[in-house]
């Protein structure tokens, strides 16, 4: 199969067909998605999007997730962010993906079958990885997108102005002069203190299970209003800290800011869906000015 791609691809070099797809390395839409290397997503996953040759950077691996914050995905986003122009970062899963149950311990049986030695397979321990682990699927899609945009929003090396699509928070800690860590910097307060620098590392505060369900809260604690707001996918109930004003039918956590939100997103909303169908239908948003002076807006 693979020399019938050479011949393919030699002809396509002779006769220039590469020409409708020259650009630049550089991303014009300086985005970076990471998302599944299921042959389904090939071409659906660009055209579900709108999105052509040199809009994104595409980064892909078995199940579209990241494992670690040190695994190859993140240095990929990494070059991209600090080398590419990389301005804002997508993970997207997939229903039915290939990656979901996977069972290490048969896959472990299946190289063994294949010639892979045993001895080769312990060796992975020694190297210091949890190779069973390192095997996992995951079991729920959701779940797994959540926990990679954790690790993306909350990562080290991370720059904070970086736009990390995302229904949680809980990636902006905060260190005082004395080393204390505490979840956020609207959250200095002793029930919100992860530990100390000089004991712990900022992986292990920033990663744990505590900081984790603080970033949870975010999405757990919305009010019935906002879950069932039109808007929630471009607000997510903005920041905690602003949510200590009520609905009309007397829930808490509705944030304070909430109706001046709603406004200036009705308000932009037919705007933006102008320019939305003029850049799936491959022209320049920039036509919504022509739009309004028309009087269709």
């Amino acid at each position: 199969m693979i020399d019938e791609f050479l011949a393919y691809n030699k002809q396509f070099v002779t006769e220039k067909a590469y020409e409708p797809y020259v650009t630049t390395k550089y991303p014009d839409k300086k985005v970076a998605i990471v998302s599944c290397m299921d042959t389904r997503l090939t071409q659906l996953l660009m055209a579900s999007l709108g999105i052509k040759n040199g809009d994104v950077k595409m980064i892909k691996n078995a199940g579209g997730i990241i494992q670690s914050p040190f695994d190859s995905t993140i240095r990929s986003l990494l070059v991209g962010v600090y080398e590419l122009g990389v301005k804002e970062i997508m993970i997207i899963g997939h229903t039915d993906c290939g990656a979901q149950h996977l069972d290490p311990d048969e896959m472990i049986r299946l190289m063994l079958e294949r010639g892979v030695s045993q001895e080769h397979i312990d060796m992975m321990k020694y190297c210091g990885i949890d190779f069973r682990s390192w095997l996992n699927g995951f079991n729920n899609s959701e779940e797994a997108v959540r926990k990679s945009v954790e690790i993306v929003a909350k990562h080290p090396l991370m720059p904070k102005d970086i736009i990390v699509r995302a229904k949680t928070c809980g990636h902006a800690g905060v260190i005082e002069f004395n080393g204390d860590v505490y979840s956020c910097d609207h959250y200095v307060f002793p029930e919100f203190k992860l530990g100390n620098i000089y004991e712990k590392t900022l992986i292990e505060m920033m990663y744990s299970d505590r900081q984790l369900e603080f970033g949870q809260m975010k999405q757990k604690a919305l009010p019935t209003q906002c879950r069932n707001c039109e808007f929630l996918f471009a607000c997510n109930g903005e920041c905690p800290k602003n949510r200590f004003a009520v609905t009309p039918d007397g829930e808490p956590g509705l944030n304070y800011l909430c109706k001046g939100y709603h406004q200036f997103f009705s308000h932009v909303a037919p705007y933006m869906d102008y320019m939305k169908r003029e850049l799936l239908a491959e022209r320049a948003p920039a036509n919504v000015m022509e739009a309004i002076r028309r009087g269709e807006l």
